[in-house]
């Protein structure tokens, strides 16, 4: 029995592979390679992914599907492709997350985990949401990144929650793939959820890498307005205004004394004026460069030699040496 189990399985594997195979272009495994760089090269057939999709839809209503979808791992990434198209076009919530459990494992590069969708599992969302976030705790980086893109995926409309996107900002990590997954679910956020998502890039909440990351594709994406672009590219300034608040050039502190308000309760309330307005001071209405705490004012009052006294929210005191 085992023997003619093993049978069905070699020939549906070698089925699927010949078809695949049987659809690839010549010139186009290079072209993947480069698109996949830390995929072997010699495991790339070369088959555009239409093809692939269009393949397993057909592939889908034959029996022999579900053997294949017991058939890990796959020695291609056009079969893992495949396999991932597969997954999606399955229609019950129950098998979906069964399959997509078993082949989480085996999903090694950007271009299989950014397949990956979950519409039958979409129909209810509370589900989804705690797998995805389980997903995004696993110490598998691309399973990480699956978690990351349906979070993105389906939870940027009506769903969307602050603390959704705060789980996203929280992941630490020093993959460039992750990462930037990380920062096309922050750029796709501030083009479907800007008053919320804008917060994440004004402030502390990012690592500087994704931060900027993200706002070099809000500023691609046509979704985003001119106007937040603008804005946006504002704010690419901030490590050096940050900076301006608690390290005044050097050659500025041999002149001065720069000190923070005796005053603990003015001090308190004027730093969770700055934490709420992303860093900008909380006694004026606008938000530019200028108004970016160490402010433009107090930075040239600085400059000023005759200048002693407070800054414009008296959080800072210049005084002379």
């Amino acid at each position: 029995m085992r023997d003619k189990e093993t049978q069905i399985t070699n020939e549906t594997n070698a089925y699927v592979r010949n078809a695949i195979l049987a659809m690839a272009e010549p010139a186009y495994p290079e072209f993947t390679s480069k698109l996949v760089p830390t995929v072997d090269p010699a495991t790339i057939a070369g088959v555009r992914t239409p093809n692939l999709k269009k393949f397993a839809k057909e592939f889908k209503k034959d029996p022999r599907c579900d053997v294949y979808m017991t058939s890990l791992p796959h020695s291609f990434l056009e079969e893992n492709i495949f396999h991932a198209f597969l997954i999606n076009f399955e229609k019950d919530a129950d098998r979906f997350y069964e399959q997509i459990e078993a082949f989480l494992p085996f999903v090694d590069n950007w271009m299989v985990s950014d397949t990956l969708r979950a519409p039958a599992a979409s129909k209810k969302p509370d589900v989804l949401l705690a797998k995805i976030r389980g997903w995004m705790a696993s110490d598998r980086i691309y399973t990480q990144r699956v978690g990351v893109i349906l979070m993105m995926s389906y939870f940027l409309n009506e769903n969307y929650r602050p603390e959704q996107a705060l789980e996203v900002a929280k992941i630490k990590s020093d993959d460039y793939y992750l990462n930037m997954a990380r920062a096309w679910y922050f750029a796709t956020a501030l083009a479907k959820q800007w008053e919320s998502a804008v917060r994440f890039v004004e402030g502390d909440l990012l690592d500087e890498w994704t931060r900027l990351a993200t706002i070099r594709k809000a500023c691609e994406s046509f979704r985003v307005s001119d106007e937040h672009k603008e804005y946006l590219k504002s704010l690419k300034k901030k490590e050096a205004a940050r900076e301006n608040v608690t390290n005044i050039k050097e050659e500025e502190k041999k002149k001065v004394k720069i000190t923070e308000n005796p005053d603990k309760e003015i001090v308190k309330v004027i730093r969770e004026g700055l934490r709420k307005s992303g860093g900008y001071c909380p006694c004026r209405r606008e938000r530019t460069p200028d108004t970016k705490c160490m402010c433009k004012e107090f930075r040239e009052q600085i400059k000023d030699p005759e200048f002693e006294g407070f800054c414009h929210c008296m959080l800072y005191y210049k005084s002379l040496e």
